[in-house]
């Protein structure tokens, strides 16, 4: 039915998701074709000799690769087309070899190998190229990020610990898919609420602690996950909002107002 639709209305703007309801309202218009904007080719490279696979046995100094499967869900979920150059590993030609994979791609993003320690190796090859547009922003968890190029390819180079990488998703690569795909959109609503516990925070820095929201009659209440350490990964996968704690602030008193920014429904 066309009853809703009158000559002249604009069916669906540009930048606006195809959602199954649009598709409807293009088909009930006659529309049988519409452009859209592909889906951006992101690559993904974890790097360390540590690493392995999930499934795999651990010997001493060994961990499970958690960002290889954090990072391609969360880039996919932004609407990403993820293609995985695998595990480079703390070896400089590995790390030149398995950057090749991004010749064909819109975006590059790494996890690891971006701090200050001797085999921290992406954001060295990256310097010795003149191709570090900036290096350390002033928040945490996530301060050691990245920005440069590799091939010409955009590259954001996030943290190793699995927080920091998830963090940096949210904060940096997820508005870069969307706006590949011509979104406007970029950044999820923020919304006030009232934090049930203290929080200290190094004034230099923005804080983004993991949190649990609800609503609580007119207003939304924030508690924390528990730990709140960068290698946590559990305080990530029980958050459904990240409290933010704005550079310059020390200290913010349990029942003093914060700003979330929710990563799911709030119930």
């Amino acid at each position: 039915a066309v009853s809703d639709l009158r000559r002249g209305d604009v069916v669906a703007e540009r930048g606006r998701v195809v959602t199954p309801g649009v598709i409807g309202v293009l088909a009930s218009a006659g529309r049988t074709t519409v452009r859209v904007v592909r889906r951006p080719r992101v690559m993904v490279l974890t790097t360390g000799d540590e690493l392995r696979d999930a499934g795999e046995a651990l010997a001493p100094g060994q961990i499970t690769n958690t960002n290889r499967y954090t990072l391609r869900a969360a880039l996919e979920e932004a609407g990403a087309e993820v293609i995985d150059a695998g595990v480079a590993r703390d070896e400089r030609h590995d790390l030149i070899n398995r950057f090749e994979a991004a010749a064909d791609t819109d975006l590059a993003v790494t996890t690891g190998g971006v701090s200050m320690g001797a085999y921290d190796l992406v954001r060295a090859l990256l310097e010795e190229q003149e191709a570090v547009d900036f290096w350390q922003v002033a928040l945490r968890p996530g301060k050691p990020l990245v920005f440069g190029a590799i091939r010409g390819v955009p590259l954001i180079g996030l943290p190793g610990n699995p927080v920091s990488t998830l963090v940096g998703v949210e904060l940096f690569v997820r508005p870069a898919i969307l706006k590949m795909q011509g979104r406007t959109d970029l950044e999820r609503a923020r919304l006030p609420a009232v934090t049930e516990d203290a929080l200290v925070n190094p004034p230099h820095l923005e804080q983004y602690f993991r949190g649990v929201a609800r609503r609580d009659g007119d207003r939304v209440v924030v508690r924390l996950t528990g730990d709140q350490g960068s290698h946590v990964l559990r305080s990530m996968a029980d958050a459904n909002c990240l409290v933010v704690v704005p550079q310059g602030t020390s200290e913010v008193a349990a029942g003093a107002a914060v700003e979330i920014i929710p990563l799911a429904p709030i119930d």
